[in-house]
Order: C-alpha cells, then structure tokens, then sequence
C-alpha cells in the first residue's frame, strides 16, 4: 500500500509504509546526534504519533517544524541528516534510499513536485534551492 511523507496538499512522496516510519526515526535520530532529544514525537505530537507504525497513514512534514525552529530550520535538519547518513544508518540498512528519501522530502519542502515518471528510490531531485 504505502504511504506518503507529505507537506500542505503536496503528496508525491509515497513510500513504504517502513520507509515512513524510517524517514521519522531518521530526523529523530539525526537530532539525537545534535544533542536534541526530540523523541517525545512518536508520543505526543499528533501527526506523528497517529500515523507512525500505521500501514497507509502518511506523515506530514510540518509535524517536525516546531521541534527545529520552523521549516527552514528543518530543511537545514535534512541536511545534516543526508551529510551524515553513513553513521544514522544501522547495519543491513540501504544508506542510498535513506539518502534519497530525505533528498526528496528536502526538494517538496520549498514546492518542488515529483513528476509521476520518477523513480524516488533511484532518481535524485535537481535542487534549486
């Protein structure tokens, strides 16, 4: 089935629901190596905690905004999240997917929208930041 890692009405991110779920463990994590324990996410805030772990429920980006400052603060989060995904992923774990999630999730953020002939597993966005 999947899931999408959306932001306002852009949903051309859809994924697997374990894909999802990783993408938030991910930014979660990516804060923990920044001395930012943001893992009260997964309990207590709404549009992560209700879709979390559910097949077909897709998490809305702008759940994290407010646990970094704002969206662009939370773009600059991706950012370090991509430069440093070698060490946020755990053994077995594809580091290129995780790469390409999150460069994908960076790319909507600001507009960008994802055409239908694109593959986010293998096809990196043009950045125009």
């Amino acid at each position: 089935m999947g899931a999408p890692i959306f932001y306002e009405d852009n949903m051309d991110l859809w994924v697997s629901n374990g894909a999802k779920d990783w993408f938030c463990e991910i930014v979660v994590s990516g804060a923990k190596l920044r001395n930012r324990d943001i893992s009260s996410v997964f309990d207590s805030e709404p549009l992560i905690a209700g879709c979390y772990g559910i097949s077909g429920l897709g998490i809305n980006m702008s759940a994290f905004f407010p646990y970094f400052g704002g969206k662009e603060d939370f773009i600059e989060h991706l950012e370090f999240c991509i430069s440093n995904s070698e060490g946020l992923c755990e053994s077995g774990q594809s580091e290129t997917s995780l790469v390409h999630i999150l460069s994908w999730a960076k790319y909507i953020l600001p507009g960008g929208r994802i055409r239908d002939d694109i593959n986010v597993y293998s096809t990196l966005p043009a950045f125009k930041l």
